[in-house]
């Protein structure tokens, strides 16, 4: 998803709404908004009682829950339009990454199916804004074998000199490492993973089982 300074979203600029949700966090109060976005109470209710009729919120309780539109507002990028051929570039080394990952026995997941979703998949769009892409990863091994092997490949990154702000982050280090390798340097390519809820909102077009690979 690519932002533009021109959106506008509830009648607000899109750009500034993102960056207020992303302070405020998936779940949050009306007074924090409010104090975010130095609004007023009221009119901080009004934009948000807005938001939650277009889609954006859900009320729970006293509190104001982001929905997986919100969460695609979130992570949304004001960056420039690639070219088509750029963007196939991209996607064409972000799919040869993928049979890597899958073919080497250092990683403790498996790329299970990549989809694509989005404006490049239209096939007419030139430039497009990015390459949608949904993630299915499955644990390679079970039980206490996938939590020996999570930890070895953790505290191999820690030998090597990866420090970790918190333990959460720790834990997630070999599927966070394995997504970071999928990446590359393709600024094309926005991940997201299945579990964020986004094929619920978009119909995708899958491109990679891993049973492709016999």
């Amino acid at each position: 998803m690519r932002l533009t300074r021109e959106d506008v979203i509830a009648g607000v600029p899109a750009v500034w709404l993102r960056d207020v949700l992303r302070r405020c966090g998936p779940r949050f109060r009306t007074s924090v908004f409010a104090g975010d976005a130095q609004m007023t109470p009221r009119k901080a209710t009004n934009l948000l009682q807005a938001l939650a009729s277009d889609g954006y919120l859900d009320r729970v309780g006293p509190d104001w829950q982001m929905t997986i539109r919100a969460g695609a507002l979130c992570r949304a990028q004001t960056r420039k339009p690639f070219s088509r051929a750029v963007a196939q570039r991209h996607l064409d080394g972000f799919l040869e990454r993928v049979h890597q990952a899958n073919a080497s026995p250092d990683w403790v997941w498996w790329v299970e199916e990549v989809a694509l979703f989005g404006s490049f998949l239209d096939a007419e769009l030139d430039p497009v804004s990015d390459v949608d892409v949904v993630l299915r990863l499955t644990p390679r091994y079970e039980g206490d074998e996938f939590r020996e092997k999570a930890q070895q490949f953790t505290w191999a990154a820690i030998q090597n000199g990866r420090t970790f702000p918190n333990f959460s982050h720790r834990v997630m280090w070999p599927k966070t490492a394995l997504v970071r390798f999928l990446r590359g340097n393709a600024t094309a390519i926005e991940l997201t993973e299945e579990h964020d809820g986004v094929l619920q909102l978009v119909t995708p077009r899958v491109v990679y089982f891993r049973s492709d690979q016999g």
